[in-house]
């Protein structure tokens, strides 16, 4: 007890004496870290001290412990590392913090290059310090690969010197015909060092390949660039390419282009066959040797012969078919034959089997089956032949002989003369026409017809002569018939019938009964627009029978909706025309309708909108129970309009019983119908209780009445067919529907109430959308139509480069529950192979019928003799299916006849001037007394060129009207003809005559001559003489000078004349010529400028020396030669001076 009794007063003591802080006491309390100095701390603090404490080095905080009665309380923040910031990037490295979790004091970062670069730094880290990083950021530079040497004649593509990782260096060789041994690249790598080693150049040469079943036929040997490899193949083989085999430089290698290959002898068949081809067996492409194919044309094609279509054709050792496996088109020559005359075919036509031409005869000839119409079959032109010649045979009768020769067959035009015999007289020619006898003949009568329900119109006699006519009248019908009596029997009589129809330009189709169907011919239709008519016989005369009018005319009016057209029953042609008028408060639109192409066209207008209420009309009036109008009702009503209303039975009417149309509006109006039965009571009361019934079903009519006008428009929508109607009381709901392609989600609906239209479910009908299109392989596709993928919204298909559409549609339109058609499908662009035709032969083919792809390219030629390659011999495929060019035909070679002159003549030239083959010759002419300038024969040669060019024709010139003074000394004749270029000369037969005029002419090429054709006479005077030139006359000038007479001239001063000085007049002009030389002139500028002076007259300015004359310079003092002296002449005006340096 007392033990405790001194722990409670201990106790007891301690919560009143205040206790002292240990500062083994905070070192051991979680406010306690190693961030902290305590140094400076004491070892004991009193009770409510404060005590600051310090931070290390590289911390930073302000601290305080606060002593609490022994216990440490703190305040403020405790000590926290410095921050150094970002450490620093460096270029081409990267960094790692290795020691420490943020850029604080004591932490540390390693930088570390990029792969291909290195250290240059001798430190690569840096640590947190108080003042921050310390040293620099670490730089790393590029490994640099060591310096690399190349042959000269390698051509280098970047720095081999100073190259650091990742440079690339490329090699090629400087010269063509070496290629490259070793690498064309190699780069530098992370370690500093070259991806592989300099490559060398070698001369290109092809080693001798190891052919599989064939061998070299030439002494094996290495080969240089474009050499050829001369090879065979084995029995049963052949060459896979046809093209010779050169050693070609493939990029850096040298290899054999095409690679010399051996396949085994094969026969390739085309799959699947042309057009008109059918094969068996059917599915199979390659054949051995010996093994054979059934091929099959069809329609209008054949093989090995026109008229076969069957053959069987054997597979040879060689590759080829015994038969060339391809069926070709029945096809008939266009040339025309001798005897036809128009031929409508033109040069270089393909008319193939089943095409018609038309054609016509030359005199004398006709078409052998009438028709003028030649059709192309398998055996050739039919009718064959086209054209014969007219014949007639001959002719017999019983009373007449032929007077003369008597044959079985008779040429066009030939007339044969009978005389009659056997109780006949007289005589008549006949003369062979065009299929018939032509000519007057003598025949016996013909008695009177017997006509059935018939009267003949006109003369009735008992006996008619050959070929005389009569008319007759059907009884029923009244229709007018004709009757021909030939050769004693009548022609043209046929049965009368009551039922017998008459429709101009139309033909009856059957009867029943007394109703005949009939219709028109082609080209005419009925007048009511039908297919077919139909009439009724009645009193034997048809009743309903409308006329046949013409395609293009219009018949029966259309009706038109409150309006109606003024007609006349009659067809109208085009552009005729009838007014429209419309009905009492319509007004119409358009005025006239008019036949157009025989239909009736009112400018675009229905015809029920042609005629429309005018504005202030009414719609039709309200609807009263139990109640009728019996004014015509109608759809509109014209302003003051009335309608009557009228109870129906049992019911009587209450009020007034009409409405009127006040503008637009009914007047409103309380119309009412009740039940006739009332109860039984005094008529008093009667009374009041009637107008109580009436007031009540009054108010109730009110209520009932409330309508509503049209329901409200909604965008792409309309009422539904359930709820539309006429007229909208209160409480009716109406729904709408969305146009096709919309869609709305929940439907949209309005109610009918007092207050007009109520929505009661607002909504917008909007397109429909479709889900996304399917992507196309190795294509693509874009919206060719819309904005988005809705409803009506279109998509296009395209194909990548490379590919082509196979699908026959490539576009697909969004509808309500898919997109339309399938997705397009792309496929590797091919070209379609060439055609065929046994002449051109193609190189380059694909094996096994595989596809051409883009880029691949065939080689045509055409070695059929006489024949030439029309096109390009080099066809490549392109990237989007199709070849650059069109393929080439073999083409005969020809020469075509060239622009010729007027009066040209040509022997050998084909029909319409048609090409002319090899070897072909024409032989020329000229006409009308024109001259042939060229050879009168060419030839046609090879290269499809004529061996000379076409001559022309020139018009002779004729030598005429000469006088006989005129000596012609040329040795033409007078009267004769010259031909163009020949030059006639002429002179003076007596000897004191003088020609007057020009004594040549020249043959022009228009056959004129160059000039007028001289006369002879007395000498002609001459006119003044012609002037000179720095000179002049002697003498005094004359107007006029004598046959003889003669002048003098004379230079100017230091002009030399040169030639006589005299001129003579001669016959009309004056003979002789001279010319004033001119002086040199000599100025002091110009020999300062060459150094030279005058020897003798050093210091003048200028000098003259006439034409000849000399002058001496000397070089000017101090020149080098200054004492040699230098002459110089003057030649016509022209010194050449001499130069000093």
């Amino acid at each position: 007890n007392q033990t405790i009794t001194y722990r409670n007063t201990l106790y007891n003591l301690r919560n009143v004496c205040p206790t002292d802080c240990q500062r083994e006491s905070f070192l051991r309390s979680r406010l306690y870290d190693s961030n902290f100095d305590i140094s400076t701390l004491e070892s004991t603090y009193a009770n409510r001290r404060e005590v600051r404490v310090p931070c290390n080095i590289g911390h930073s905080g302000f601290f305080k412990l606060v002593c609490n009665d022994g216990e440490w309380t703190s305040k403020g923040k405790p000590c926290r590392p410095i921050s150094c910031g970002h450490p620093g990037d460096a270029q081409f490295a990267e960094f790692q913090l290795v020691e420490g979790e943020d850029f604080v004091f004591g932490s540390k970062v390693v930088y570390t290059c990029h792969k291909g670069y290195q250290m240059v730094s001798r430190i690569n880290y840096r640590r947190c310090f108080v003042e921050g990083w310390d040293g620099v950021v670490p730089v790393c530079e590029a490994q640099q690969c060591p310096f690399i040497r190349v042959d000269n004649n390698v051509f280098v593509n970047g720095d081999p010197e100073e190259a650091t990782f990742g440079n690339v260096i490329r090699f090629s060789c400087k010269s063509k015909l070496d290629i490259l041994e070793g690498p064309s690249e190699i780069y530098c790598n992370e370690e500093g060092e070259w991806s592989g080693r300099a490559p060398k150049c070698k001369k290109l040469m092809c080693l001798v390949p190891e052919i599989e079943n064939g061998y070299i036929t030439e002494e094996a040997r290495e080969y240089s660039e474009n050499e050829i490899l001369y090879f065979s193949c084995n029995e049963k083989f052949k060459r896979r390419e046809d093209r010779p085999s050169k050693c070609t430089k493939v990029g850096m290698r040298a290899e054999w282009s095409p690679t010399p290959e051996c396949e085994p002898t094969k026969c390739v068949l085309q799959l699947p066959p042309l057009k008109g081809t059918t094969y068996e067996p059917a599915f199979k492409s390659v054949f051995v040797p010996g093994e054979t194919l059934r091929v099959t044309c069809e329609g209008r094609f054949w093989i090995f012969s026109s008229r076969e279509t069957v053959a069987e054709t054997t597979c040879n050792d060689d590759g080829q078919w015994t038969i060339n496996p391809v069926c070709k088109e029945v096809v008939c020559t266009n040339e025309r034959e001798y005897n036809v005359r128009r031929w409508d075919v033109w040069w270089g036509q393909r008319i193939v089997m089943g095409a018609t031409v038309e054609y016509s005869c030359i005199a004398d000839y006709e078409s052998s089956d009438g028709s003028n119409l030649a059709k192309c079959t398998r055996e050739g032109w039919k009718p064959k032949p086209l054209c014969q010649e007219i014949t007639c045979n001959r002719k017999y009768y019983s009373y007449a002989v032929i007077e003369g020769t008597d044959k079985s067959v008779y040429k066009y035009n030939e007339q044969v003369d009978y005389v009659c015999n056997n109780g006949y007289v007289g005589r008549f020619t006949l003369t062979c026409g065009k299929g018939r006898w032509k000519g007057t003949q003598s025949w016996k009568p013909c008695n009177r017809p017997e006509l059935m329900d018939a009267n003949i119109r006109g003369a009735d006699k008992q006996s008619y002569s050959n070929n005389e006519k009569i008319q007759y009248v059907c009884t029923y019908s009244q229709e007018v018939r004709e009757a021909k009596c030939e050769e004693g029997v009548w022609t043209g009589i046929t049965k009368c019938s009551g039922m017998e129809p008459v429709i101009p330009h139309g033909f009856a189709v059957g009867a029943q009964g007394d109703k005949l169907t009939y219709t028109c011919d082609e080209g005419y239709k009925l007048f009511n627009k039908g297919w077919w008519g139909e009439a009724t016989c009645v009193n034997h005369l048809w009743s309903g029978l409308e006329q046949c009018i013409g395609e293009m005319q219009c018949g029966e009016i259309p009706a038109i909706a409150n309006g109606e057209a003024l007609t006349i029953q009659k067809p109208y042609d085009e552009n005729e025309s009838t007014e429209i008028r419309c009905n009492e408060g319509f007004e119409a639109q358009v005025t006239r309708l008019s036949c157009h192409e025989g239909e009736w066209s009112s400018d675009g207008s229905q015809l029920n909108t042609i005629c429309t209420a005018r504005a202030s009309n009414c719609d039709a009036p309200p609807k009263v129970d139990n109640a009728i109008i019996t004014t015509t009702y109608k759809n509109n009503y014209l302003t003051d309009s009335e309608v009557v209303y009228e109870c129906r039975n049992k019911y009587m009417l209450v009020g007034e019983g009409s409405l009127r149309c006040l503008g637009r509006k009914w007047e409103e109006k309380n119309i009412t119908c009740l039940p006739k039965i009332v109860p039984k009571c005094p008529n008093s009361e009667q009374s009041d209780w009637l107008f109580k019934k009436i007031s009540a079903r009054e108010e109730k009519q009110k209520t009932k009445d409330v309508t509503c006008s049209q329901p409200p428009a909604v965008e792409h929508a309309h009422v539904s067919e359930d709820t539309r109607k006429s007229e909208y009381l209160e409480g009716d709901v109406v729904y709408f529907s969305c146009e096709t392609g919309y869609i709305s989600g929940l439907s949209i609906s309005s109610r009918c109430t007092a207050r007009g239209w109520e929505i009661i479910r607002r909504g917008e009908c909007y397109l429909k959308p479709c889900v996304l299109p399917e992507e196309t392989a190795n294509g693509y596709y874009e919206l060719i139509k819309g904005e988005e993928f809705v409803f009506g919204s279109i998509i296009q298909y395209f194909c990548n480069e490379g590919y082509q559409m196979v699908s026959r549609v490539d576009t697909r339109t969004c509808m309500f529950d898919k997109w339309t058609n399938h997705v397009p499908v792309c496929e590797p662009s091919k070209c379609n192979l060439p055609p065929e035709d046994g002449q051109v032969v193609v190189k380059g083919l694909p094996e096994n019928n595989q596809a051409i792809l883009p880029d691949r390219f065939l080689r045509f030629s055409c070695e059929v003799p006489g024949k030439y390659l029309n096109g390009s011999s080099l066809l490549v495929c392109g990237k989007d299916g199709q070849w650059d060019k069109p393929f080439p035909t073999c083409e005969d070679i020809t020469c075509d006849a060239e622009e010729m002159h007027n009066f040209l003549r040509a022997w050998g030239l084909p029909r319409e001037n048609g090409k002319m083959k090899i070897g072909h010759k024409l032989q020329f002419e000229c006409v009308n007394g024109f001259a042939l300038d060229g050879r009168g024969e060419l030839t046609c040669l090879e290269n499809g060129k004529w061996d000379a060019p076409f001559p022309t024709c020139s018009e002779n010139c004729r030598i005429t009207d000469v006088p006989w003074s005129v000596g012609i000394i040329s040795g033409h004749r007078r009267y004769s003809q010259v031909r163009k270029g020949q030059i006639v000369k002429f002179s003076c037969k007596g000897p004191a005559t003088f020609l007057h005029g020009t004594s040549e002419v020249e043959c022009l090429d228009n056959g004129q001559w160059s000039q007028p054709f001289p006369t002879c006479g007395g000498p002609l005077k001459c006119g003044r003489p012609p002037g000179l030139e720095n000179g002049d006359l002697r003498e005094i000038l004359q107007y006029e000078y004598q046959h003889g007479a003669r002048v003098e001239y004379a230079c100017q001063n230091l002009y030399v004349l040169a030639g006589s000085p005299y001129t003579t007049c001669h016959n009309g002009k004056w003979v002789g010529s001279m010319r004033c030389l001119k002086p040199c002139v000599v100025t002091a500028a110009d020999m300062r400028r060459r150094n030279i002076d005058f020897r003798d007259k050093r210091g003048q300015e200028r000098m003259y020396a006439a034409h000849n004359d000399r002058i001496t310079f000397r070089c000017t003092y101090g020149t080098p030669g200054w004492a040699v002296n230098m002459g110089r002449y003057c030649n016509d005006g022209v010194m050449v001076l001499p130069t000093c340096s």
